[in-house]
């Protein structure tokens, strides 16, 4: 039996604790799909499973390194067990899930995407995924199915908010990485972005993700003006445009036709609004020590940052055989700029905040590692002080990867190759 009882999985009431203490400062950040207060209260009163805490227990540990808090346990073996059992309950796609059944999944997804990628990891984030799509996480705020008027469960409609926006960015970063299409379809989605703390909804509308991409821009100025969850809805905006960049572009390599090569175009153009349409020094890459700019919001807001330099990379990379020779000259000029932009946000990274960022960041400085590294021997008789600079740049990508290797195997992956 995996689980004997409570007390001798998680210790004493003092260091099960200090040990949700560590996973909530440390790594829910980096996959958000609680609100901290409520948690510990759920946790007090034993109303949160104990699957769930296992997974919590075991997710800190693997991240911190510190191994003395496990207790003897056979944390690896318990989250196969926790894995297969998992992938049982995926397969009765008539069995309805809790909420916390669907947070252990998320966990459990967002582990072996990064512990142990590869075809395995993708097929369970999309059986997940259509799990959602079974249950309606998508459309928690279609009219017909809510009262907008209705405050006292939004609290509660706010968690399943997380989960789903969370099984979003799995689908994404999964998908991306796979070059393959998306489960998720943007147009399906009638959930709303999570615009207010508290008992404050109600008094603003809902806002959704549009399936338009010219319409990101706006939905960027309503999340600012809103002043609520800012980081946290930005990302969601950003994961979008970085996903329709990534689709355009295998679109255009399966299939190159003049409407798809508009639809990149005119992307290009979205992606100027939307940077345009940021709050003022939201794209400056140092911290905002002026308006106390927390660390940890400082990193969350970089993330959203290289996802708007990796979209206008993949954007730029010249690799459609009908373009001109001097077009694709100038596109592959245009992504060394956007190299040395990623660049330039790595040189900011505090390295004790790298837990509390999701790991998928690594598939972003590979993409500029790889493209630096192509700039560096493809040039042809380049000053020496250019080479020195250009490998020096590589070296700042490459130590980023090395530091999240120590937490991950998806990096140390990344690099062996």
């Amino acid at each position: 039996m995996v689980l004997r009882n409570q007390r001798a999985t998680f210790g004493r009431r003092d260091q099960r604790s200090a040990r949700l203490n560590n996973f909530f400062y440390h790594i829910h950040p980096s996959i958000p799909l609680f609100r901290e207060d409520k948690f510990f209260r759920q946790f007090e009163s034993g109303a949160v499973t104990k699957d769930l805490l296992l997974v919590i227990l075991a997710l800190t540990v693997k991240v911190l390194g510190q191994r003395q808090l496990c207790g003897g346990l056979r944390l690896e073996e318990r989250l196969r067990h926790l894995q297969e059992r998992n992938a049982l309950d995926l397969g009765t796609s008539r069995s309805r899930w809790s909420l916390d059944d669907f947070r252990k999944a998320c966990l459990l997804a967002y582990y072996e995407f990064h512990e142990h990628p590869g075809e395995k990891a993708w097929l369970k984030i999309g059986h997940l995924t259509r799990k959602a799509y079974y249950c309606g996480l998508h459309q928690l705020d279609k009219r017909d199915h809510c009262d907008e008027n209705d405050d006292d469960d939004d609290d509660d409609k706010d968690e399943w908010r997380y989960v789903w926006w969370c099984i979003f960015c799995l689908d994404s970063y999964s998908n991306i990485t796979a070059s393959s299409p998306f489960v998720v379809h943007v147009e399906s989605i009638r959930t709303s972005l999570i615009t207010n703390p508290g008992r404050e909804r109600g008094r603003k509308p809902l806002i959704f993700l549009p399936d338009q991409p010219e319409m990101l821009w706006q939905t960027v100025e309503v999340i600012t003006s809103h002043g609520h969850n800012v980081n946290f809805n930005l990302h969601i905006v950003t994961t979008a445009i970085l996903r329709e960049a990534t689709t355009l572009y295998r679109l255009l390599w399966q299939n190159p036709c003049d409407r798809l090569r508009e639809r990149l175009a005119a992307l290009d153009n979205h992606l100027a609004e939307i940077r345009l349409a940021l709050p003022p020094q939201y794209l400056n890459i140092a911290r905002d020590a002026l308006h106390d700019e927390s660390h940890r919001a400082y990193h969350t807001r970089l993330i959203c940052v290289l996802h708007l330099h990796i979209s206008r990379l993949i954007i730029c990379l010249p690799l459609h055989s009908e373009e001109s020779e001097e077009k694709r000259k100038v596109m592959w000029y245009k992504t060394l700029e956007h190299c040395q932009d990623i660049v330039a946000v790595v040189r900011q990274w505090d390295n004790q905040h790298s837990p509390s960022v999701d790991p998928a960041v690594c598939f972003i400085v590979y993409t500029a590692l790889i493209v630096l590294h192509l700039h560096y021997t493809s040039m042809s008789s380049p000053a020496p002080d250019f080479l020195a600079k250009v490998k020096a740049q590589e070296n700042v990508l490459r130590l980023f990867l090395e530091q999240f290797a120590t937490f991950w195997y998806l990096p140390r992956l990344l690099i062996s190759k």
